[in-house]
């Protein structure tokens, strides 16, 4: 149901060495091939922590924040692209935010490179699925919810709370951040007093960017900076690649091949492995790996999703290499608690000491 935990299934890799036929079938499989193995922590708490341990090409193997290579592990920073699930900011609960981009957080122990956020954008504010439901419409007006201007303030003010001097955000176009431009070209200011103003700046700009004949012109980003997000946040346009290694991560997930309607399984065959968004269902098919969904409440209800649910809170992390694994929550848990190192022993752990001994 809705409110439990998703099921999910897993598969580990191999350990065996490469034996294919020159067939059709033996050369994809032997594409697919990959050292790897599966990480299961249980808590005390009961709550299972999976990850996936792929090896690279020296042998080498990643797991948040640690490497082992050699026969040695080592701490570093080795995360080159931490992609959170659909973040839809309007709909972001406080206590996960702080869980993931706060102080001491997620994103602070782990170090990424970069950030990429998909769906940061929500338009929950004036959502062309609710023109036509006055009942919602009252609603987001009772809760003071109903200012467009507001909404991208949030968007801004999260940005900023998640900037820091040696990450970078990049923002993946996405379905919910377009509704900002729908909103302009399909509505009517004169009937949303509330939206009048800030509904004729972003129609102002638009048509001047046409006038200027500026293709490079961003809805969102104008809106975002305008309120105050910062200026080194990268807002990626339409169809622009953002490559992370031989990993390409500037597509969201909901435009498909030749127009059609995108999926998991038919953007794995695009012959590219891919890091994307959008269903809220993390995923892996090939060499295409989906992640889930940080927004909504804390049972994942976002107001529109009813009946059996395959959403979960699951980020993807991709290691400096390409290697990646997938990284879930429990609550505000997201990995079993580790051990301090006790620096009198080099750095090792007290258990990993009665372990060599």
């Amino acid at each position: 149901m809705k409110r439990a935990a998703a099921k999910m299934l897993y598969t580990t890799g191999v350990v065996t060495q490469r034996n294919y036929t020159e067939t059709k079938t033996g050369q994809k499989a032997d594409w697919h091939h990959s050292y790897g193995a599966i990480l299961v922590e249980v808590d005390s708490d009961g709550d299972s922590f999976v990850r996936h341990l792929g090896s690279s090409e020296d042998g080498s193997i990643n797991d948040l924040g640690l490497t082992v290579r050699n026969g040695r592990v080592q701490e570093c920073d080795n995360i080159a692209a931490l992609t959170p699930g659909d973040i839809h900011v309007a709909q972001l609960q406080e206590h996960i935010k702080k869980a993931i981009f706060g102080p001491k957080g997620m994103v602070d122990q782990l170090r990424p490179a970069e950030v990429h956020l998909h769906d940061l954008h929500d338009h929950q504010s004036r959502s062309h699925h609710n023109t036509r439901n006055p009942f919602t419409l009252y609603e987001l007006h009772n809760k003071g919810r109903e200012s467009v201007a507001d909404e991208i303030r949030k968007n801004a003010d999260f940005l900023n709370y998640a900037s820091r001097e040696w990450l970078r955000l990049v923002v993946v176009g996405s379905n919910h951040d377009d509704h900002l431009r729908r909103w302009v070209a399909e509505t009517d200011w004169k009937s949303d007093p509330i939206n009048a103003r800030f509904y004729l700046q972003c129609a102002l700009k638009t048509i001047d960017a046409i006038s200027s004949d500026d293709k490079q012109f961003h809805l969102l980003e104008w809106a975002c900076r305008d309120l105050g997000a910062p200026d080194d946040v990268v807002f990626l346009r339409p169809d622009q690649s953002w490559r992370v290694f031989d990993i390409e991560c500037g597509l969201h997930g909901d435009k498909g091949v030749n127009g059609g309607r995108g999926t998991l399984k038919s953007l794995s065959q695009t012959g590219s492995k891919l890091n994307i968004g959008h269903s809220h269902s993390p995923g892996i098919v090939d060499g295409a790996w989906q992640c889930g969904v940080t927004g909504g409440t804390e049972d994942l209800d976002m107001g529109y999703n009813e009946g059996p649910s395959s959403w979960s809170r699951t980020l993807i992390a991709t290691y400096v290499g390409g290697k990646r694994t997938m990284i879930t929550m429990r609550g505000l848990k997201w990995r079993a608690a580790r051990p301090k190192k006790d620096s009198r022993h080099g750095g090792k752990t007290r258990s990993s000491l009665d372990r060599a001994a």
